[in-house]
């Protein structure tokens, strides 16, 4: 959950099952809003691709329309099934004044 215009940062963690387990691959990380990669602007913020992280600037409550998934890959090209989806919960916050 978080607060109108906040930041958020969703994290992806993924486990090799290449066999030997102590060889050298790195992961890489995919991001999707929806059906759509997410690439980095000024909205969307991802992390160095191994780190598999992505920060989403000035959340809105229309941000709750979408699904986060990611996926990671190996430098040898196999692919992890998507992660579940992350859905975001925003809470509007207004202030109210009133006139004396």
């Amino acid at each position: 959950m978080a607060y109108d215009g906040q930041s958020v940062t969703l994290r992806c963690h993924s486990v090799s099952s290449t066999v030997p387990g102590d060889h050298n691959l790195s992961m890489t990380y995919e991001w999707k809003r929806g059906e759509h990669v997410v690439t980095s602007d000024g909205k969307f913020i991802l992390e160095a691709k191994s780190r598999g992280s992505l920060t989403i600037m000035n959340v809105v409550t229309s941000d709750t329309k979408y699904n986060f998934t990611c996926r990671a890959t190996e430098d040898s090209g196999n692919t992890s099934l998507s992660s579940d989806a992350f859905y975001l919960k925003v809470v509007c916050t207004y202030i109210v004044y009133s006139e004396v």
